[in-house]
């Protein structure tokens, strides 16, 4: 289905968001794309961006229609549903400080 994500599928989009928050991010907050900005917007190159890229159709993330890519409202509603506090893509870890974790 393209319009509703199953627990499963929000756990697999949130392992994919810790590594690659920019691009899913700038998909959320666009009606279409195409694959080569989405490829830039990455920062992969195309050894790593296509099994990525590959998995997001596969779930049913996005809809290809040509050189366009469309994010679904699948794809839309688990995004409202991860946890956007922690990103290991940039390499620094945030955490919500009103949790009141002290990391030493």
């Amino acid at each position: 289905s393209y319009s509703a994500a199953t627990d499963d599928e929000v756990v697999m989009l949130q392992q994919m968001y810790s590594r690659h928050a920019v691009m899913l991010d700038f998909l959320v907050s666009v009606s279409d794309t195409n694959t080569m900005t989405l490829r830039i917007t990455s920062g992969l190159d195309g050894d790593r961006f296509n099994p990525l890229f590959s998995s997001l159709v596969k779930a049913k993330f996005i809809k290809l229609s040509g050189q366009s890519v469309f994010p679904t409202p699948k794809f839309r509603q688990a995004m409202s549903k991860l946890d956007k506090a922690f990103r290991t893509d940039t390499g620094v870890m945030t955490t919500d400080s009103s949790l009141n974790i002290t990391i030493k």
